[in-house]
């Protein structure tokens, strides 16, 4: 007779843990009807734009987005929907709309006259404007009607349901206009908070009245965003560009600088492109140098990403995408190493341990450091002695660990003098 029923063998893994691939992408979209064969609010993983389509419906902003992402070579993404909600309401000027962030892509309508979004809060009514102009993040109004009906749409955009691998996002087929700043807004608060980068497509340059009317537009959105995660573009088209930078992100190094990246979709645009210094210009933003986007450029007969420059600003120390994103990878991977470290052994208040904690975090960053392809050129790794003042042994912190890492950074333009003499 046996002793016991079940014989279970207990196994500790205590070696190192998984690495991310820290390039993981996810779409996220929205519908006003079920998905033909798939949940709203889902999370399903995809290798295949047809399965997708298959899914979500060949048109959807999903499956959009998925046939850019494959023809990138993506091999596997996230993809999730969320359900579109109208709304109807009667209010007044100074009021607030109940649901907020309003859907941008859904027209927001009212039988009391023309309506206009806005990226002032509280927006306000003039001579050159609508009847009711409206804040899409906020939900604030403002017209001079003593009460108006307005006709609205949102989304319930709960990010949290994407896993914790996800390292990359676009909001699937959206041309970010004055009418998404609560979509984005959402997308960028959850992105910041969970170090995922975002790719966004600002508006179709070509369908505004002039150019100075789209750069007016394109540097009010990036501008209400001000964001080192968030990478905008702009062109002449209504296509998803998006997605195709994004599959150039998920294939490539997390360190990736996307500085005249080849984007196959999209028309390119030939006036208003200049650089993070030129203010006025896409790339340069307003007046005051902020809301920069990036521009899809021709160069020979190519389409390319005019730079590769955040909704930071020229000024901010995350200006550049590859710099937020290689900050976001050098810093999982020391943390990664630090509790492999701390999962597989005792870390002793010694100058053994001391070895060994300062060993854990070289031997993450010695691989990618001072090489030619490298995203650091070098660092500095400080650990305390066991009887420094700043180690709290009491505790069992070990704190004042110091890492100093200059990044290698990435020219983009060339100085050069030349004299020619006969």
């Amino acid at each position: 007779m046996p002793r016991n029923i079940v014989d279970i063998d207990l196994r500790a893994e205590t070696g190192a843990a998984p690495q991310e691939t820290f390039t993981d992408p996810a779409l996220v979209g929205t519908a006003a009807e079920s998905p033909p064969d798939a949940e709203f609010g889902e999370v399903n993983s995809y290798s295949s734009a047809s399965d997708v389509a298959d899914d979500y419906g060949e048109d959807s902003d999903v499956a959009v987005a998925s046939e850019e992402l494959a023809a990138r070579g993506v091999e596997r993404w996230r993809v999730v929907q969320f359900e579109e909600t109208e709304h109807t309401e009667t209010l007044g000027d100074g009021e607030t709309l109940e649901n907020t962030p309003v859907l941008g892509n859904a027209d927001v309508t009212s039988e009391d006259g023309t309506v206009e979004a806005s990226i002032d809060d509280p927006p306000e009514v003039g001579e050159e404007t609508a009847d009711i102009v409206y804040n899409a993040d906020t939900g604030a109004i403002a017209t001079e009607s003593a009460e108006v009906t307005i006709e609205y749409s949102t989304a319930d955009w709960d990010f949290d349901e994407l896993p914790d691998d996800v390292d990359l996002l676009v909001v699937a087929d959206r041309r970010m206009g004055r009418e998404h700043i609560g979509v984005l807004n959402a997308a960028q608060s959850w992105a910041s908070a969970n170090d995922v980068g975002i790719v966004a497509a600002g508006i179709n340059v070509s369908a505004q009245p002039d150019l100075a009317t789209a750069k007016e537009i394109a540097s009010d959105v990036a501008g209400y965003v001000p964001s080192g995660d968030l990478l905008m573009l702009v062109d002449n088209s209504s296509q998803e560009i998006a997605a195709s930078l994004l599959g150039d992100l998920a294939t490539s190094q997390p360190w990736y600088n996307p500085f005249w990246a080849e984007i196959p979709a999209g028309e390119p645009i030939r006036e208003g492109v200049g650089d993070p210094g030129t203010e006025g210009t896409f790339e340069g933003g307003n007046s005051e140098g902020d809301g920069p986007v990036n521009a899809i450029i021709s160069v020979d007969g190519v389409n390319r990403l005019s730079n590769s420059l955040t909704t930071a600003g020229a000024a901010s120390d995350l200006a550049f995408f590859d710099i937020a994103r290689t900050k976001v990878f050098t810093a999982a991977r020391v943390t990664s190493a630090l509790e492999s470290l701390q999962g597989s052994q005792n870390i002793p208040f010694t100058s053994d341990g001391r070895t060994q904690v300062r060993s854990a975090i070289v031997g993450v960053l010695a691989p990618i450091t001072g090489g030619p392809r490298d995203p650091l050129a070098e660092t500095e790794i400080i650990v305390p002695e066991v009887d420094d003042d700043v180690v709290d042994r009491e505790n069992r912190v070990w704190a004042g660990i110091e890492i100093e890492a200059r990044l290698s950074g990435s020219a983009h333009q060339f100085g050069v003098e030349l004299t020619v003499t006969a």
